[in-house]
């Protein structure tokens, strides 16, 4: 009885490893990859990845990589470089079927997506099918050929980019060491910030005196550092729903009496957030605000309790002393 058990289980065991087999056509583990991509990472001049109506149009330029249809996007080379060395490394895990005779088992008789890269001479085009039923591997197959392969699904989410992916998120691009003069317009007016030295600014209007260095710098930082969180509109008709037709505050620095670079803020989108403008861009983006208390403390007027940016003036020698009652 005994040995008649085990010899049921033994074959109820190859049952289920056959079903496995039969279902799930995909790689092994530790099985060795083939490349999909031929062309060399620095040979790549475009990549277009189509799916539905998705559209990634990837180019190099003598200047740098571009967006076709988006060539003033500024975009994150670093994230550009990386995506074109995963694009270059694509390889399967194995190969499923050597002439597919139907491409209909695999979803490639009308693939989802299609991956063309493309160096000075040729091209190669993956064609995407649908998923193994385990879901651990993609089908693809190479454009013009008959062999079937199966990809890591995994690998297969870098193609589910799109532009704004490669987009730089950093709002402004400066050096603050470079900054020269600060204007900070409200509704109230404008505030003019100038550097006298390296670790001291001066105040020139609305009044005149020492500005808080400590402020100066934070605001610096902030605005180097701020990115964006959200791409609303690359060239919007219009610029009133968003408040910036007539921006609530306008920040332009300077860098030896030129215009470097400006950010216009619009209305609040949600608290700590703000619509806002490139100066020299047209897109429109937003924004964390954290920044704003440090604008608030360099344009507030001086108090008599001492505000936040009590180093604004500096008071007279010749003030008389507080009263000690």
């Amino acid at each position: 009885m005994r040995k008649f058990l085990l010899t049921l289980a033994f074959l109820v065991i190859a049952v289920i490893l056959g079903v496995v087999a039969l279902t799930d056509k995909g790689p092994k583990e530790g099985a060795k990859g083939m490349a999909l991509v031929t062309i060399p990472k620095d040979k790549i001049v475009e990549i277009r990845v189509h799916s539905g109506d998705r559209d990634l149009h990837l180019l190099r330029k003598p200047t740098g990589w571009v967006i076709e249809g988006s060539p003033g996007l500024r975009l994150d080379t670093e994230q550009i470089d990386s995506y074109v060395q995963e694009v270059s490394k694509l390889e399967s895990s194995k190969e499923i079927e050597k002439e597919a005779k139907e491409l209909a088992p695999f979803g490639l008789d009308s693939p989802s997506m299609s991956v063309k890269i493309r160096d000075s001479s040729k091209e190669e085009t993956i064609l995407v099918g649908k998923g193994a039923p385990t879901g651990t591997i993609t089908y693809v197959m190479k454009e013009n050929e008959k062999a079937v392969y199966g990809v890591e699904s995994y690998m297969m989410e870098r193609f589910k980019k799109g532009p704004n992916d490669f987009r730089d998120r950093k709002m402004l691009s400066f050096v603050p060491e470079q900054i020269e003069r600060v204007e900070i317009t409200l509704k109230g007016g404008t505030t003019l910030l100038v550097k006298v030295k390296e670790g001291e600014w001066k105040m020139e209007s609305p009044r005149k005196g020492k500005a808080d260095i400590s402020l100066m710098n934070s605001l610096l930082r902030d605005l180097k550092d701020m990115t964006v969180s959200e791409f609303v509109e690359d060239s919007p008709k219009f610029l009133k729903p968003y408040g910036l037709d007539n921006p609530e505050i306008r920040i332009l620095l300077y860098t030896k009496g030129k215009e470097s670079v400006g950010l216009l803020l619009g209305k609040e989108k949600m608290r700590g957030s703000r619509y806002a403008r490139n100066s020299s861009e047209s897109g429109v983006a937003v924004v964390p605000a954290y920044f704003l208390e440090s604008v608030k403390s360099l344009t507030a007027p001086p108090t008599k309790s001492g505000p936040l940016n009590q180093k604004t003036i500096i008071p007279s020698r010749k003030s008389p002393p507080p009263s000690k009652r």
